[in-house]
């Protein structure tokens, strides 16, 4: 049987670009297969590879979670299909947090990193926080190092870029308050 170390010593011998498609490939694989689990498996995988799974939380089929480690999910949060996050690989600080009470709509997208508009070699990443009894629209997306307070709703197809103050509605792209 083979060792960490030397599992760990032949990987440091392989370029990167060839470690992550590995790690995709495999992740691919992995979500390919807990789609074909009954809600009552998955909900015990999501509990052994989310940061933090919460009480009574669902999880709708086909949504995508890269790093999972990064991201913890707070008590009765209903996330629906389509559903994608992307916390930060290389920033170890950066994660993904929702808080509980929390409903996301089909097809949303969180981003947890991405590259300096001045430049593009650069890697930028920040938290996300979603508060406690916040609705997240379908098709909205929330971008790195963005904050939304509890009790806030988010429109369809926003584009959130900014801080949500906490009791807000937000809609458009980039998305703007429209009531407090």
């Amino acid at each position: 049987m083979m060792s960490y170390k030397i599992i760990a010593r032949i990987l440091n011998g392989l370029p990167k670009k060839i470690i992550f498609s590995i790690y995709s490939y495999c992740n691919e694989f992995f979500i390919t297969l807990l789609n074909l689990f009954p809600p009552i498996f998955r909900t015990l995988i999501f509990k052994l590879i989310f940061k933090k799974f919460g009480r009574n939380s669902y999880i709708d089929y086909h949504t995508y979670f890269r790093y999972p480690r990064k991201i913890e999910i707070g008590n009765n949060v209903e996330i629906n299909r389509g559903f994608h996050a992307y916390p930060s690989f290389f920033t170890p600080n950066a994660y993904i947090r929702i808080g509980n009470n929390v409903i996301i709509a089909p097809n949303v997208h969180i981003y947890g990193a991405g590259q300096d508009p001045n430049n593009v070699t650069n890697h930028i990443a920040k938290n996300i926080v979603i508060g406690d009894h916040s609705y997240i629209g379908a098709d909205s997306i929330i971008r790195y190092g963005v904050e939304i307070g509890s009790n806030c709703i988010v429109g369809a197809g926003s584009v959130v870029v900014s801080d949500v103050p906490q009791g807000s509605v937000v809609a458009g792209n980039p998305a703007r308050t429209i009531q407090k």
